[in-house]
């Protein structure tokens, strides 16, 4: 096969073999345009979003643990002083909620459970919860038909 390509190659004249290879030149120049140059160009875009959309979220993991870290640090000795069952039972009445059951685990650690509940009331007593350095280990959800939630979780102070 080679040696009767070869035998081609020397029968063309001259001029021929420079058109053929500017067409084979050019033909390698755009299909290195096609297949490597184009998808590195269209492609720069998405890679700069991607690359934002993660600085941004790494920023906001950054500052999310410099506050609990301050919120860690600020707790004040009397919120500490209290078991943590007694702080969860204020906070839940806070929030609109009774608390069905609040076990004490601990001195820093509590179970909560609620059984019939709004889900803005659980979710805002999570935020409150939060705030002050206290930390659910465990979480569960459940809907119920009625519009309201069913939620329990094992709570620790942060540190």
């Amino acid at each position: 096969m080679i040696a009767s390509s070869r035998q081609w190659w020397q029968g063309l004249m001259p001029r021929e073999r420079a058109g053929i290879a500017v067409a084979g030149l050019l033909t390698l120049a755009i299909l290195g345009w096609l297949s490597v140059w184009r998808p590195l160009v269209n492609g720069q875009p998405a890679a700069r979003q991607d690359h934002l959309l993660a600085v941004r979220r790494h920023a906001a993991i950054q500052q999310r643990l410099a506050d609990r870290e301050a919120i860690r640090r600020q707790a004040t000795p009397g919120q500490n002083a209290a078991p943590l069952a007694e702080r969860v039972t204020q906070l839940a009445a806070e929030a609109g909620l009774s608390g069905d059951r609040i076990d004490p685990a601990s001195h820093d650690g509590a179970r909560i459970t609620i059984d019939h509940g709004r889900a803005t009331a659980v979710l805002s007593l999570l935020h409150r919860l939060e705030a002050e350095g206290i930390m659910a280990s465990e979480l569960s959800l459940r809907r119920h038909g009625d519009g309201t939630v069913a939620f329990t979780a094992k709570l620790r102070r942060m540190g």
